[in-house]
């Protein structure tokens, strides 16, 4: 009998606990600490092609440890000298089943583009570059690639820099205003040989 008692206030006291807890605790508390969302590590930057590619994007999110990591992004103008300057023995040395490169930019010069832009670390110092896009005058499209190992490579918190010498740029491009001998549009295919440098200044 008395453990009878015994066990039923036991119970009692149980049920009376949850009751307070359920009625006082506050609502969606967590039964374990969660852990706290991860502040992001990139920060905003504007970008300068100089060179043989000339352009510029401002206000890209990027790694503020590796501006040149990882970008992809739009809003990017740019533009062509006449011819470009990097030596076409070297950069066909680099390739030798690619056709010869070469340096004259065939009139792309004659309107700027706006388009996209893909640039990856892909180790150490070897990089993936792809520009897309089209004149704004509408009179040609272009596809552009660049993988090569950059000669210089630098960092110093605010401004990080990419430089490539001799670098093929793998085209392909059409030019509405030019066209074939059946009426289309011309293609273009030949790889120029290119110097540029990619600055990257940091925002605070």
């Amino acid at each position: 009998m008395h453990s009878s008692r015994k066990r039923f206030v036991l119970l009692a006291g149980i049920a009376l606990f949850a009751a307070c807890e359920e009625s006082f605790g506050p609502s969606g508390m967590p039964t374990a600490l969660e852990p706290a969302a991860k502040p992001s590590s990139n920060v905003l930057y504007d970008y300068e092609f100089s060179g043989d590619i000339q352009g510029t994007m401002d206000n890209v999110p990027a790694s503020a440890s590796d501006p040149f990591k990882q970008v992809s992004t739009g809003g990017l103008s740019f533009s062509f000298p006449t011819a470009s300057t990097g030596d076409t023995f070297v950069c066909d040395q680099k390739n030798p089943e690619l056709v010869p490169s070469v340096n004259d930019w065939g009139g792309y010069d004659s309107a700027p583009w706006a388009g996209e832009l893909n640039l990856s670390r892909r180790k150490r110092s070897a990089f993936h570059l792809q520009i897309s896009g089209g004149q704004t005058d509408g009179s040609g499209s272009l596809n552009l690639a660049v993988n090569d190992v950059s000669v210089q490579d630098s960092n110093d918190g605010e401004i990080a820099v990419l430089r490539f010498d001799d670098a093929r740029a793998l085209i392909s491009a059409l030019s509405y205003s030019e066209t074939d001998g059946g009426g289309q549009a011309d293609y273009d295919s030949a790889d120029r040989c290119v110097d540029f440098t990619i600055t990257a200044t940091r925002q605070f």
